[in-house]
Formats: C-alpha cells, sequence, structure tokens
C-alpha cells in the first residue's frame, strides 16, 4: 500500500471525486472481459470448448474508493496469490465458469472423436509444460505410477502446497477435485482401476477440465496483472497531482480519464454493441414469454385430450371386460352341461347293460327258491357277523388314532423343550464352549438309553448349575462397585459440565459487552476525525493572514503525531484483545479464572486507552477553536 507523510495524509471522507461513468462500468466488467480477452487468445487451441460470454454489463456511476491494498501483490512460482490464504485465486475461480459451482457433467465423455481430441489437448500440454513426463504415455491403460506423477503435476501448478503420492492419491485427488467443484463426482474407487478400459473416458475428461482450467488461470493471472498495473499507475499519478493541485482544480481528474480510455482499449468495451445486445435480449426475452404462454395453452389442450382420452379408454376397458365375463360364463355353461349329457348316456349304457345280465342270471340260475331263501338267511347272519366285527375295529382305530394323537402331541412338546434347551445352552457356549456337553438328543426319544442320557444330563447341568451361582454373586459384586463408580463419574461430569456453561455464558457476555464499547469508541472517533478535518481545512485557508501560524502548524504536527501513536497504541490493544481471545476459547478448561481476570485487565486497559485518546483529541479541538478565534481575518 502507498504511504504518505502523516502529517499529510488525508482521509477518505475528506475527498470525494467522481469517477467517470465509463471508468466505473470498465471496472464493473473487468472480471467479464479479461474472461473475453483470454479466450479471444486461445481460440486456436486444440479441443478446447467453446465458452459463453454474459455482455450484460451493469452502468451505474460511483465515487474513487479504491482499496490500494487490494493492488499490492506479491509473486511466486504458484498460480496462487501469496497474499491470500486460498488454494486458488478468487478472482480466477469467480470468473471461471468450470469453477462456479457443481452442476451436471454434459460433455460427451463416451463419443469416441471427443475423447481423441481431448487426448490430443492433453498430449500437447503435456509436451509443452511437463517436459519431465513423457507425453506418450497418455492413452488407455496408462501406468499407475505415471497417472500418479501426472495429478501431482497437474495440481502443483495450481497450488504448489499440494502433493499426490502413491500413498494418498486415492483420497487426495477425488477432494482435491470436488474443492475446485469437478462438474461430476469422482469416487475413490475410480481412483484404482484408472488404468482400466472402462475407466479411461473418465479420465481423459479429468485430465482435460485440469487443462482448461490451468488455461483459464492462466490468461486470468495475466489480464488482472495488466489491470492492476493500470490502477497502480493511476493512483501514484492521482497522488502526484493532489499535492501540485488544489482540490478544486480540474487536472486533478486528468490521469482518471487516462485510465478510462486505456481500460477501454484493453477490455475492448463497445456502447453500440452494448445497446444492441440489450436489445435483442429484451427482444429474445419477449419472444420466450410468447412461446411459453403458448406452450401453456398447446399443453392445456393436450391434457384434456388426454383426459378425454383416458375416459373413453376406460369405458372401452370396462364393455371388453363385461363382454368376456358373458362369453366366459357361456362357455362354462355349455362345458358343463355337455359333460352332464355324456354322464347321462353313459348311466342309460349302464343300465341296459344291467339289465341284460340280470335277465341272463334269471334265466341260468341252478338253485331252487328254498335254497336260494336259506342262502339268504347265511348272508343275512354273515353280514350281521362282519357288522358287529367291523364296530369293533372301529373301536379299536379310534382308540389307536387318539393314542397316535396323544403321542405326537406330546413327542412336538418334548422336541419344541429339547430345541429351546439346545438354544440356551448354543448361547451359553459362547461363555463357556465346555457347556456344549449339556446338549440333547431333539429326536429319537423311543431309544432305549434315553432315560439313562437325560439322567446324566440333569446330574451335569446341577453342577453346571451351581458352579454359575457362585459366578454370577462374584459379578454382581464387581456390578455394584462399578455401578457406584459410575455414579461418581456422572456426578463429576455433571458438576464440570455445570461450570463450563456458566464460564461460557460469562465469556459471552463480556465478548459482546466488550463489541460494543469499540463500536461505540470507534464512532466517536470517526466523529471527532472528521471534526479535526474540518477545523484542518479552515487553518489552511488561514494561511495567508497576517499573523505568523508557523509555531502552530508546528503544534499541529506534533499534536498529529500523538494522535496516530494513540490511533496505533489502540489498534495494538485491539490485536492483543483479539489474541488473548483466541488463547481463551483453547485454555479454558485448564485455567478459565486466571484468564478471565487478564481479559478484563486488558478490556479496562483498552477502555483507559480509548478514554484518554479521545480526551487528547477534544483537548486539540477546543485549542484549535481557540486559535482560530484569536486569529484575525484579513478584511
Amino acid at each position: 500500500m502507498s504511504s504518505r507523510p502523516s502529517g499529510l495524509q488525508r482521509s477518505r471522507s475528506s475527498s470525494s471525486i467522481p469517477l467517470p461513468q465509463r471508468l466505473s462500468r470498465a471496472l464493473a466488467s473487468s472480471s467479464k472481459a479479461s474472461v473475453q480477452k483470454s479466450r479471444s487468445k486461445n481460440i486456436a487451441r486444440p479441443g478446447q470448448e467453446k465458452l459463453s460470454i454474459d455482455r450484460n454489463i451493469t452502468r451505474s456511476s460511483s465515487n474513487l474508493n479504491i482499496d490500494l491494498s487490494r493492488l499490492s501483490r506479491q509473486r511466486s512460482g504458484s498460480l496462487i496469490r501469496q497474499a491470500t490464504s486460498t488454494p486458488l485465486s478468487v478472482r480466477a475461480a469467480r470468473k471461471s465458469p468450470l469453477l462456479s459451482s457443481a452442476r451436471k457433467d454434459n460433455r460427451p465423455i463416451s463419443d469416441k472423436r471427443w475423447q481423441y481430441e481431448q487426448i490430443v489437448k492433453v498430449r500437447n500440454f503435456v509436451a509443452t509444460e511437463f517436459t519431465h513426463l513423457d507425453y506418450n504415455h497418455v492413452k488407455s491403460g496408462m501406468p499407475l505410477e505415471f497417472f500418479v506423477a501426472l495429478m501431482d503435476a497437474y495440481f502443483k501448478l495450481i497450488d504448489k502446497r499440494l502433493k499426490v503420492t502413491r500413498e494418498n492419491y486415492i483420497e487426495e485427488v477425488p477432494a482435491n477435485l470436488k474443492r475446485y467443484h469437478y462438474p461430476a463426482n469422482i469416487k475413490p474407487s475410480l481412483m484404482k482401476t484408472v488404468n482400466t478400459p472402462h475407466s479411461w473416458p473418465h479420465v481423459v475428461a479429468i485430465l482435460s477440465w485440469l487443462t482448461d482450467i490451468i488455461y483459464e488461470i492462466n490468461c486470468s493471472i495475466n489480464t488482472d496483472t495488466e489491470l492492476e498495473s493500470l490502477a497502480d499507475n493511476c493512483c501514484m499519478e492521482l497522488y502526484r497531482q493532489w499535492n501540485r493541485c488544489p482540490d478544486d482544480s480540474a487536472e486533478i481528474n486528468n490521469p482518471l480519464l487516462e485510465l478510462d480510455s486505456k481500460l477501454v482499449e484493453l477490455l475492448e468495451l463497445d456502447d453500440n454493441e452494448l445497446k444492441k445486445l440489450e436489445a435483442e435480449i429484451s427482444m429474445l426475452t419477449t419472444e420466450i414469454k410468447a412461446y411459453e404462454e403458448r406452450k401453456k395453452q398447446a399443453m392445456k389442450k393436450i391434457e384434456d385430450l388426454q383426459d378425454n382420452l383416458h375416459n373413453i379408454n376406460g369405458k372401452c376397458d370396462t364393455y371388453l371386460t363385461e363382454i368376456q365375463e358373458r362369453e366366459n360364463n357361456l362357455n362354462d355353461q355349455y362345458a358343463k352341461y355337455t359333460a352332464r349329457i355324456k354322464a347321462i348316456d353313459q348311466e342309460l349304457a349302464d343300465f341296459s347293460k344291467n339289465e341284460t345280465e340280470i335277465k341272463s342270471v334269471i334265466a341260468s340260475q341252478p338253485y331252487s327258491h328254498i335254497q336260494k331263501e336259506q342262502i339268504s338267511q347265511e348272508i343275512k347272519d354273515l353280514q350281521n357277523t362282519f357288522k358287529l366285527k367291523e364296530e369293533r375295529c372301529n373301536q379299536l382305530r379310534e382308540l389307536i388314532y387318539k393314542y397316535d394323537f396323544k403321542l405326537s402331541d406330546i413327542k412336538q412338546k418334548v422336541e419344541a423343550a429339547a430345541y429351546k434347551y439346545n438354544n440356551m445352552i448354543s448361547q451359553l457356549e459362547l461363555y463357556k464352549p465346555e457347556l456344549s456337553k449339556l446338549r440333547v438328543r431333539e429326536s429319537g426319544f423311543a431309544r432305549k438309553d434315553t432315560e439313562d442320557e437325560i439322567y446324566r444330563i440333569q446330574k451335569m447341568l446341577d453342577e453346571t448349575i451351581k458352579s454359575l451361582k457362585i459366578e454370577y454373586e462374584h459379578y454382581n459384586k464387581e456390578m455394584a462397585e462399578l455401578s457406584k463408580r459410575q455414579k461418581e463419574i456422572d456426578t463429576h461430569i455433571a458438576t464440570n459440565k455445570k461450570e463450563f456453561d456458566e464460564l461460557s455464558k460469562l465469556e459471552a457476555e463480556m465478548e459482546i459487552t466488550l463489541q460494543h464499547k469499540i463500536k461505540k469508541n470507534n464512532k466517536e472517533k470517526e466523529q471527532k476525525i472528521l471534526e479535526h478535518d474540518k477545523y484542518k481545512k479552515k487553518l489552511m485557508n488561514l494561511k495567508f493572514g497576517r499573523c505568523d501560524l508557523a509555531p502552530l502548524k508546528e503544534e499541529l504536527k506534533l499534536k498529529e503525531e500523538k494522535k496516530i501513536e494513540l490511533l496505533k497504541f489502540k489498534e495494538d490493544l485491539k490485536e492483543r484483545a483479539l489474541g488473548f481471545f483466541v488463547k481463551l476459547e483453547s485454555q479454558m478448561s485448564r485455567n478459565i479464572q486466571y484468564y478471565t481476570q487478564v481479559m478484563e485487565e486488558i478490556t479496562s486497559a483498552m477502555i483507559e486507552a480509548q478514554e484518554k485518546a479521545l480526551s487528547d483529541v477534544d483537548n486539540h479541538v477546543q485549542v484549535l477553536k481557540k486559535t482560530r478565534k484569536e486569529v484575525e481575518l484579513p478584511e
């Protein structure tokens, strides 16, 4: 930042030089025009995408209020500015459409022709910028070591602090691409397969995007360098004009007019072209609105037609469903009647056959009527005997079925109990593997050794239960001790949390109070400075008076130096207070009471220093007023 002597430093409020309208328009559109110029220089670059330019430049009139600290810069071998803490130039990131925000990647990544063009562009860039790398390796199936070295070289061109190695490239490459707003989501799994054919289109897209990014940054930095150089020269020339000419002189605006003309040449601004583009934009906006209105009407008609079509389709579907149901019912009835007719025909055929057989039997029977009656009586007796036997068999079957049902029910219950018991033993085996001996069979209970096995397991189970009871009592004692310790720890944590909340609340209240006092003092300081500048102008107007003002000038210069020292002392106190609060946040848990006391002391000291500085300024103003009254103005 350009510095002045303490006695000649002018505040921003004491001078307001109007900035021409064209200059303010040039400053407002500098970033967009720099992108336009960089693109016009790189039209012949192979495979580079053409980016649209927003020429809608805002016109406004403003006052000259240039922050000279923005124009001071430091150069290094990296593309970033050392004065900033960000890993990329902020202005370059804002002007580049590739870094504006995360968006959908619309590039034809799978297109072979596009891939070939991007490979040629990347190879040319590698051959030019990375001479230590072999550009012939930029092809499908590139070695993993070459990919890691290439990504490290790309990121070092953007920020020298970045380092990509074989150990960290899987996490670093996706993280850095996401930080620079790469228009697609890169997963770490892609980094593991960069040398496979299915990953090659994505690798080409990443390398092409990084190449375009570096081109954009280089072009924006070159344009910013020219613009900042013009601004520096203008500020220096303004300072010289301010020292040579009075405030109401028209020559003081000459550097601004020269800067205006140079910016017009640098940024290639054309008022006629801007007006023409604005007219085209308004006309296209009107056409778009009319098209949208027509589109809405057409969509409404389409929706009405679709509703009518939907209703007609619904009615047709209902009608077809009813017809299909009627047809199915008729087919079912036809099949049913056909089957019934066939069954009746079969019965008639059977009846006629039986009639023929009966007639033949009657005609050829060998027994008399008495013999037939005796045989019929014997048949009845045998039938009665058969019925009695059948009833007894049915009773036995019912009894067997009843016992089988009970046996099956009991068997299921026993198997379920055995399964449940074995599940409990399996859970206990996680605690003690030797408990696997307590398992029982889940089937085959009808064997002879089942009772002996159950007796043996019952005996082992009793012994195991006794040992587990002893262990349970031991663990209960340990749990009681742990519960007691847990309660003590909870009480201690609650106490510490309460103290921490109280101290945090106290810190917040003190910080708010301090900020309020600082704002109040800054406001009073600005008012005093305005009054000081006002009286300073009046004293300068009295320099041609009859009285000798040399002693007063010396006294004024001493007072100003004293005021500057007090302001520096106050700024130093602010920095000390800010550093104290930063340390206070990290060391609160160790010694909160001590730092709170120190904060109060620093706050009181700063307030006293501010009050002292303000009182000195007030005294100085009173002295100036008194001196002004004593000086006689020329008639």
